[in-house]
């Protein structure tokens, strides 16, 4: 697979980057058109995305610093360079100008009032005029635009079924190309009381320096837990975890959810049909991944040091079983999905995933990068089912 350098370099005056994850950084030095269809540019602690030249666009690309963002800046571009629909995870530095901002990852309303409308008032503090695009089911948000300082935001969550997890997020557009996204998350409790609040409170309140998810400094589960958690694309170094165990969680019934894992190489395919395992295959040949149950839950296992030293990543799935042509049987019966990821045999995260009239669902890969594992949070669902997945990673499925 070509670096994303390697692709800009190669290209014209108009450039297609194909959908997908990239490492920076991305060094443009001549006038071009980048049209980046949605893939992710990231780096760990470097700018991500530096322009040299002038009369450069960039179309529809995510750019991400995966550690400390809001010290970092993620692009650094020129006056004239043109960004549509760019979004940034980091500062910006246009110019020699560099950006302030302070937007945490997540915003967690925690346990609010079940079957009754909730409203909930945030300061958020914006670099620039935005435009506020609510993604989140059920909720309401006033005013739709704010202005650059500090902006009293309205959040008036809808009633909500007992248990039910309110999950999604919210973008803020600004007038210059680049968009922030803010993730969303709370719990509908029977029990709990309403939450009415009219005046956004300063400090710990405040959006700009809300809780972040990922951080053990404030973050905490949906239930009450202090267990943080992951939103798509979340990247987790596994530091000196031996063992691993991804299980899936969620109230349903006349239905089985099966765990798949698939065990990649250097071109991102599977060799063999034994590096997919399941219920039909249940543990690889130096057992360093294997199904296995916790928690009454069951998943996947991986015990990182009998992992063979050629598999780069493995992808942890799961999947509803039906017959086939039978596509009534699906998430959408699911309530409240999410995966659980232990870490030697205790509960360090949790990932809430936004599923729907899927069959199967790309959970988390667990990867190489420079010699240590990481963990990402991916939550890509597919209509088509586990066929579709057996044949992206080279498992020819009959």
């Amino acid at each position: 697979m070509k670096s994303i350098q390697q692709i800009v370099n190669s290209g014209n005056s108009k450039i297609d980057i194909p959908m997908g994850e990239y490492e920076g950084p991305l060094r443009i030095n001549r006038s071009c058109t980048i049209d980046g269809h949605g893939a992710t540019l990231w780096s760990k602690g470097e700018t991500a995305l530096i322009v040299d030249s002038a009369n450069v666009t960039i179309n529809h690309l995510r750019v991400e610093i995966t550690d400390h963002p809001e010290q970092i800046v993620a692009i650094k571009v020129k006056n004239d360079t043109v960004l549509k629909d760019v979004e940034v995870h980091g500062q910006e530095d246009i110019n020699g100008t560099v950006s302030k901002w302070k937007l945490p990852r997540m915003l967690d309303f925690g346990a609010f009032a079940a079957g009754k409308a909730n409203e909930f008032c945030r300061e958020i503090v914006a670099e620039r005029n935005c435009r506020i695009v609510n993604n989140v089911h059920g909720m309401d948000i006033k005013p739709q635009t704010i202005s650059a300082g500090r902006n009293e935001v309205s959040f008036k969550v809808t009633s909500l079924m007992n248990f039910t997890i309110l999950y999604g997020d919210v973008l803020l557009q600004t007038d210059y190309g680049v968009n922030k996204r803010i993730y969303i998350s709370g719990r509908a409790v029977q029990g709990v009381p309403e939450v009415h609040e009219q005046k956004a409170m300063p400090g710990s309140n405040a959006v700009g320096n809300g809780h972040m998810a990922g951080q053990d400094s404030g973050s905490r589960a949906i239930n009450g837990s202090s267990v943080p958690k992951l939103i798509k694309g979340q990247r987790i170094p596994l530091g000196n975890a031996e063992k691993l165990f991804i299980g899936f969680q969620g109230e349903y019934s006349g239905l089985e959810v099966d765990p798949y894992a698939f065990l990649l190489y250097e071109d991102g395919k599977t060799r063999q049909d034994s590096d997919l395992i399941f219920f039909g295959n249940t543990q690889s040949e130096s057992n360093g991944v294997y199904i296995d149950r916790m928690d009454e839950s069951q998943g996947v296992g991986i015990c990182l040091k009998n992992v063979g030293k050629d598999v780069e990543s493995i992808v942890v799935a799961f999947a509803v079983y039906a017959e086939d042509g039978n596509t009534t049987r699906n998430f959408s019966r699911v309530k409240n999905p999410m995966v659980r990821i232990f870490m030697d045999g205790n509960c360090k995260y949790e990932f809430l995933l936004e599923l729907g009239l899927e069959r199967v669902v790309n959970a988390l890969e667990i990867y190489r990068h420079k010699g240590e594992w990481k963990m990402k949070a991916v939550g890509a669902g597919f209509m088509a089912g586990l066929k579709r997945l057996c044949e992206q990673y080279g498992i020819d499925v009959e």
